[in-house]
């Protein structure tokens, strides 16, 4: 229908790009090594909109899962800026927001099968991450490892509100 355009890394010159325009930009420039079937973007630069995205990605195959390895950094990133699929209520129908029960977290259960369906080891940087509402994050650090649909994020910080958040966490 248009909206995508595939890629493959073979595609892929030295430095080459590739953008989608559609409402949104979507550039890529990569070196990927001589063996281009091992699924390895070198010097990536990824740009979402005006977001940019720079590092290494790889996905290895012939285990259990495709294991993704990478390490991503990026000076400022806006989430507002990502493509988001948002589902429109019925024709005719009103949203209606849940009431809400005063817990942090929502009574809904999480599916979190799609942890299984990956591994992973990666870290990401990003300098300024602003979120939807425009509050703000610095020096946003995160190093993670997702195993059998065990993730584990060994290191998780950065600075809001005049002070540092710090922390990890596992969902198994």
């Amino acid at each position: 229908d248009g909206d995508t355009v595939p890629v493959r890394v073979a595609d892929l010159d030295d430095g080459a790009a590739v953008a989608i325009e559609r409402g949104l930009t979507l550039a890529l420039a990569a070196t990927p090594p001589g063996d281009t079937r091992a699924g390895i973007l070198n010097d990536l630069d990824l740009r979402v909109g005006p977001n940019t995205v720079a590092g290494q990605f790889s996905i290895v195959t012939g285990g259990a899962r495709p294991k993704l390895v990478f390490g991503l950094a990026a000076t400022t990133f806006a989430l507002a800026d990502l493509p988001v699929a948002a589902a429109a209520p019925g024709a005719g129908a009103k949203a209606v927001a849940p009431a809400r029960s005063g817990r942090i977290f929502a009574e809904t259960p999480v599916d979190f099968s799609i942890l299984r369906a990956v591994d992973a080891d990666g870290r990401i940087a990003i300098g300024k991450l602003v979120l939807d509402d425009g509050r703000t994050f610095d020096n946003v650090k995160v190093q993670l490892a997702l195993a059998a649909g065990k993730l584990n994020v060994s290191e998780f910080s950065a600075a809001a509100w005049g002070g540092t958040l710090a922390g990890a966490a596992t969902i198994d």
